[in-house]
């Protein structure tokens, strides 16, 4: 009985061990993955736009919508506890649906209200960029990027 109630008690310190990790957003490689209760970010699964809107998804969360200046600024704070100012370009939730460079929020299909646009974007460069991303090195202000490449990405809880 001595030995089972030690085994009991080691599984059940596994257990917390990895529930705690869990909590705190560490995945298997000690990099944090939920940057607040609201945010998630995907390093380690990078991919395009598409897998990024249909990954938080499956979260059962969206791909952030940053359409007020508090919302930007709150999750640009959360970014740099993680990354400093050298973060990896990371993908958001808008797109313009290839339609005249209107870009809504996906989630909510509405338009842009608030932008965080780098200088000179977006400029549909190559006539190719049609989703919105953090920048890379530019202080987490936007671009239009390729939809197709592949980048980590930012999922945010449901209302």
């Amino acid at each position: 009985m001595t030995k089972l109630k030690l085994n009991l008690q080691i599984i059940l310190i596994i257990e917390l061990i990895v529930l705690l990790c869990l909590g705190h957003g560490v995945n298997a490689n000690g990099q944090a993955t939920n940057i607040s209760a609201d945010y998630h970010i995907e390093t380690e699964s990078k991919g395009n736009w598409f897998k990024a809107f249909n990954g938080c998804t499956a979260k059962r969360m969206n791909l952030v919508s940053l359409d007020t200046k508090e919302k930007t600024e709150a999750l640009t704070t959360e970014l740099k506890k993680v990354f400093g100012n050298d973060h990896p370009n990371i993908w958001i939730g808008g797109n313009d649906n290839k339609k005249n460079r209107e870009f809504i929020w996906m989630t909510a299909n509405k338009a842009f209200g608030y932008t965080n646009w780098a200088p000179g974007q977006p400029d549909n460069k190559h006539g190719v960029e049609h989703c919105v991303m953090l920048w890379e090195n530019h202080n987490y202000r936007w671009n239009d990027g390729n939809c197709l490449a592949k980048l980590a990405y930012v999922c945010e809880k449901r209302n």
